[in-house]
């Protein structure tokens, strides 16, 4: 039966991710703004990609809309199809993924915005892109502790959440928990961490029979007169106090 069930939801997989394709080359033009069709349509197809691994979502809090710079703790690549469910946005990933075959053209034309990092200025670069995406009202989706972790929040770095300063943005932080059976212990089963193969990962969640993840939309603060690091530390505190609450 799990076999099966996997099997089926490959299939189905397969045909979002090719219906994607189709619907990026007609409608985005390596862009993501808050309205319009292309934007919905992105919507409607990652959650059709969490209806298809039967992934319950508990939403808490509510969103801002736009010109937002969304700071969410970072447990697993399902992390991105839900938060690119619930909110019209650019996500910022390292330059890598532009390259890898399907996925990276998805993500390109969907407006993900790249971080080349290894040298001087690619700081400097990725905050100057992401606050001319910020000025024209779009929101950012930024993993700040630059890793995926096993549940815990790690430190946030604020040195990317210069954009949000100088575009004078609202900064949101967001806490995203998958519960286990008892709800107060982490679905080890979503974890994707270390050196574990994307192949393996996504296996595994295939077999899975239902998902929950809970999604909290905390406190927003307005990022003027704030430095990187206030920043930082108001968001980490935020997700961790969620976290911690949950897991006991």
């Amino acid at each position: 039966m799990p076999l099966i069930r996997t099997l089926y939801k490959l299939l189905l997989l397969i045909a979002i991710i090719l219906f994607g394709v189709v619907m990026v080359t007609l409608l985005l033009r390596n862009t993501m703004p808050t309205q319009g069709a292309g934007s919905r349509l992105t919507q409607l197809w990652h959650r059709s990609i969490l209806v298809t691994l039967g992934v319950e979502l508990k939403i808490f809090g509510s969103r801002e809309n736009a010109n937002v710079l969304f700071i969410p703790n970072h447990i697993s690549w399902l992390d991105i199809t839900i938060l690119g469910a619930l909110i019209p946005t650019h996500f910022l990933s390292k330059i890598e993924v532009k390259n890898w075959p399907v996925i990276g053209y998805l993500a390109t034309r969907a407006g993900t915005l790249y971080l080349e990092r290894g040298y001087h200025h690619a700081t400097i670069a990725a905050n100057s892109t992401m606050r001319r995406a910020l000025e024209q009202k779009h929101n950012i989706v930024l993993f700040a502790e630059g890793t995926t972790t096993q549940g815990s929040p790690r430190k946030f770095h604020g040195r990317l959440m210069q954009s949000a300063i100088d575009a004078n943005s609202l900064v949101q932080p967001v806490a995203i928990f998958y519960p286990d059976e008892t709800g107060h212990s982490i679905n080890r089963k979503i974890l994707y961490i270390d050196e574990m193969h994307f192949l393996r990962s996504a296996f595994t969640i295939l077999g899975l029979k239902k998902i929950t993840a809970e999604i909290y939309f905390l406190e927003p603060i307005s990022a003027a007169g704030k430095t990187r690091n206030e920043l930082a530390r108001y968001c980490h505190d935020r997700v961790i106090q969620i976290i911690d609450n949950k897991q006991f």
